[in-house]
């Protein structure tokens, strides 16, 4: 048994701590425990998958905030605010690639939107793939690819997929500008356009994230 995620509460002015934890036991076993002090009684509920276990242990954690409770340890699953992307849609998938971009560095961009789909549900994950082919099949342009292979000096097909990776992973703004007109790009500079071909990881995030999770293909959902 290894523990995911764990939190302390305690009631103003009583003791005995309540510790909710999110347990690993087997692949595809979650366990949330809540425990009432360090050897009292355990109430427990087993979940399918990581997203749907950290959703329920957050939604407790925030019920007994608001009634009073204080938090002895640090909650770091409560502050990755969960809430904000559930539900996905248009509007939460770009939250999220927006977010992202306070990292500059491609890779840790791509670990922090990673680490906050683990947070989501089954259904948000797939929901986010879907919205995220969906923008990838609408930049599939001849304009676009004409721009990237300007500033390539040639673009494949699969030089195309990875920039329309890129393109999405640089948020809403650059996206619908981009698309508006090609020209736009140049506002990024030459260096950040060169840039364009290492967007590869980005088209794969949520399908491997999925897989990780919920051990199956995303295909199949």
């Amino acid at each position: 048994m290894a523990i995911l995620h764990e939190a302390t509460l305690r009631q103003h002015q009583k003791r005995i701590p309540k510790i909710l934890d999110l347990v690993t036991e087997g692949r595809n076993t979650y366990n949330f425990i809540w425990q009432i002090g360090t050897a009292g009684r355990e109430l427990k509920k087993t979940f399918r998958s990581i997203g749907d276990g950290k959703g329920a242990l957050v939604k407790l954690i925030k019920e007994k905030l608001a009634k009073g409770y204080v938090a002895v340890k640090s909650i770091p699953i409560v502050q990755a605010k969960i809430s904000q992307l559930s539900p996905m849609n248009h509007v939460n998938s770009w939250a999220l690639s927006e977010s992202s971009l306070q990292h500059k560095n491609f890779k840790k961009q791509g670990n922090f939107i990673r680490k906050q789909m683990t947070l989501m549900s089954e259904k948000d994950v797939v929901e986010y793939d879907n919205i995220f082919s969906t923008l990838n099949n609408k930049a599939y342009t001849w304009h676009l690819w004409a721009a990237a292979y300007t500033i390539h000096s040639g673009c494949s097909d699969d030089g195309f997929a990875d920039f329309r990776g890129w393109l999405i992973s640089r948020g809403k703004s650059v996206y619908e500008n981009s698309l508006s007109s090609p020209d736009n790009l140049a506002t990024l500079g030459l260096k950040a356009l060169k840039k364009s071909k290492d967007g590869e990881s980005f088209l794969y995030i949520a399908s491997t994230v999925y897989e990780d999770m919920f051990q199956k293909d995303i295909r199949t959902s």
